[in-house]
């Protein structure tokens, strides 16, 4: 068995056994060897806006619907894009509950927001709104987002 891609630092199965790996010299400026590090980007949150200053929610640190990726947490505004209609789905349970599917867009692009029970009456066409550690997942292939258990949705003024 071969060792797997080289990662400096890192321990690879190569052979049966564990061996340690270090990744391949490659010439760096000014004709230098040097040994690449691969190390964890800590610039993991949100892009800074264009001209600098605040985003275009206002806030500095603000996080767009590009950036939102699926299995994490994540809080944003948006403006509500388009309501699908209400419909009642049977759970897991047997219990009949209610769904909408809103469609949430900032200027980055836009999100499937899924609203259950009480929370399809709280959004209208064209408000804006703050989902607060709403759980990003995927579906058909699209990011969609769920208040879940400890999120939340809050109106935002005009």
């Amino acid at each position: 068995m071969t060792a797997g891609p080289c990662l400096e630092g890192r321990w690879a199965l190569a052979s049966g056994a564990r061996q340690r790996v270090r990744a391949p010299l490659r010439v760096g400026p000014a004709g230098v060897k040097v040994r690449p590090t691969f190390r964890r980007s800590t610039a993991t949150g949100p892009r800074p806006p264009a001209g600098g200053g605040t985003t275009t929610a206002g806030r500095a640190g603000a996080t767009y619907i590009s950036d939102l990726r699926p299995s994490r947490v994540a809080t944003f505004d948006a403006v509500v894009a388009g309501l699908e209609e209400v419909r009642e789905v049977e759970t897991k349970e047997g219990v009949a509950r209610k769904v909408r599917h809103v469609t949430l867009r900032d200027p980055t692009g836009e999100i499937l927001l899924v609203l259950w029970g009480s929370e399809v009456e709280l959004v209208g066409a064209g408000e804006r709104v703050r989902v607060v550690d709403g759980w990003v997942s995927e579906r058909r292939g699209r990011a969609q987002v769920s208040l879940g258990r400890t999120g939340r949705l809050e109106k935002l003024p005009p």
